[in-house]
């Protein structure tokens, strides 16, 4: 299996740290984090320039699938 560092081409994520600060000026933004994800550290979360940080405890990497239903709630307001 081929992991995402191998897929990825070294200039990926080149101009993202920009971008995502002139996207969560323009839009209201809400980051649902799942603590404990295996892939991504924690810490990541607070970088993504969100107005409003959730953090799901013992939701992991998979937040559609395990907090449905946190998702959902967030999606209508």
């Amino acid at each position: 299996m081929i992991g995402f560092r191998q897929m990825t081409k070294p200039d990926f994520f080149e101009g993202f740290p920009s971008l995502l600060k002139s996207i969560s000026d323009a839009v209201p933004t809400v980051t649902l984090w799942g603590e404990g994800d295996p892939y991504v550290a924690d810490h990541y979360a607070n970088e993504l320039l969100a107005r409003k940080n959730i953090p799901l405890p013992k939701v992991g990497h998979w937040v559609p699938l395990v907090a449905p239903d946190k998702l959902a709630d967030q999606i209508r307001q």
